[in-house]
């Protein structure tokens, strides 16, 4: 059988499930790992047409990036794929000390024989935009220029200062790279192809692609296709890479169907993200008992104590059969990182779902996501279905049967419509 054609490596688990979304409603067979598949899944692989690892790297120091980034480029160039993506998010919040997304573009590039590496800048499906290498992104009813977005502009670890993506990138040790804007792209393939073939023959090998609208996508999809060469083709970017992908393969044009079984038992959500879009979500799941959690309360866990009273309360709510919504509480004095509470509330969310295994788990925030599936010991997700653009409902593979097929919904905090929360009841 034919190894897989994308594998794509995403820098968290909300970001990496959206990806496996998007690949399965395009018709590809695919799944999402939290750990580099070796050789005794074999088999598995073989029968898929994309394989994604989900990562931490979004949290991580640079140092740290360089070291994981290289292990998981390794495992995935191992599997003879046509394109590795490197999926970030479409906000390209980053910096160069925590998530640095030159970091793992530089350990990427030090196992792939790439003919070049192409950062995709917008994803229009999400209201994401880049013009002339400057990234925007809509809040509400408007769009914002990246470094004045009301929430990225205020990111609590990587705010976005720069919307030139180029500097942006440029800070985190990537370069120089040339742009791809939408003038030449509406001049037509050969031109842009012409233009790529000049920036190697000078060696510049990073290219940025301007993403405005559909057209963009199709068009950078071609493109793509048409660069790859015997060795993987390096992508960066956010789930329009496989949106690109997918328009521009000649048997992908159908969506996928997928039967979607009823909910068994309670749902239990755990919002870890407090973005004031989340935050909107929490205020009006009006069907869930609703458990409020201090930052001081997380951050004394090692204690025992009230963090294990609290988990076990929502335990026995979903075990009577309540719908059970816990939230992080916003207290800007409670003298915890953000790190150090994201660990703590993927601790309690593991813990209650180990303790109750509610029909569905959903879970707000990107590094409370990730590092909460890791705790559950799932080892892989595949895609159900859509409920909101950027927000899915998946299945767990696990090795514990209790754990086993349970239903995911893995969201970022700027993530899906007001209402989701309540509609999870419903499915």
């Amino acid at each position: 059988m034919a190894p897989p054609e994308i594998t794509f490596c995403g820098d968290d688990f909300t970001g990496a499930s959206d990806t496996l979304a998007t690949l399965a409603r395009g018709g590809l067979k695919a799944r999402l790992y939290l750990d580099p598949p070796g050789p005794e899944r074999r088999a598995e692989i073989e029968a898929l047409d994309a394989v994604g690892v989900a990562t931490a790297l979004r949290t991580m120091p640079a140092a740290e990036i360089a070291i994981e980034a290289r292990r998981i480029a390794e495992r995935l160039v191992a599997l003879r794929p046509r394109f590795v993506h490197y999926k970030i998010c479409s906000t390209f919040d980053s910096s160069p000390d925590i998530g640095s997304i030159g970091a793992a573009v530089a350990a990427f590039r030090q196992q792939l024989d790439t003919p070049m590496v192409a950062i995709i800048g917008g994803q229009p499906s999400l209201r994401r935009h880049c013009v002339f290498g400057t990234l925007f992104a809509a809040s509400g009813d408007e769009t914002f220029r990246i470094d004045r977005h009301p929430v990225m502009s205020r990111h609590p670890v990587t705010p976005m200062a720069e919307a030139d993506l180029r500097r942006h990138l440029a800070s985190q040790g990537l370069g120089p790279i040339a742009l791809i804007d939408r003038t030449l792209m509406a001049q037509g393939m050969g031109h842009v192809r012409d233009r790529l073939t000049a920036l190697r023959a000078s060696g510049v090998a990073l290219a940025l692609f301007d993403i405005l609208d559909a057209v963009d996508v199709a068009l950078v999809g071609d493109v793509l296709r048409r660069e790859a060469g015997p060795g993987p083709l390096l992508i960066v970017g956010a789930s329009s890479v496989a949106e690109a992908l997918l328009a521009a393969a000649d048997n992908r044009a159908r969506e996928a169907a997928f039967a979607v079984p009823a909910t068994n038992g309670p749902v239990f959500v755990m919002a870890g993200s407090r973005s004031p879009i989340t935050q909107a979500q929490i205020d009006a799941a009006a069907s869930f008992e609703k458990v409020a959690l201090s930052p001081a309360l997380l951050g004394a866990r090692a204690s025992g104590g009230a963090f294990r009273a609290a988990s076990d309360r929502c335990a026995v709510l979903l075990r009577e059969g309540a719908h059970v919504l816990a939230f992080v509480e916003d207290d800007m004095e409670h003298g915890h990182s953000r790190l150090e509470i994201a660990a703590a509330t993927a601790e309690f969310a593991a813990l209650v779902a180990a303790a109750a295994r509610p029909g569905c788990l959903a879970i707000a925030g990107g590094d409370t996501a990730s590092l909460a599936i890791r705790r559950l010991g799932v080892e892989s997700i595949s895609y159900l279905a859509d409920l909101d653009p950027g927000v899915s409902l998946c299945c767990a593979h696990a090795p514990d049967p209790a754990l086993d097929g349970i239903r995911l919904v893995l969201k970022g905090g700027q993530m899906g419509r007001e209402d989701l929360f309540d509609r999870l009841i419903q499915l």
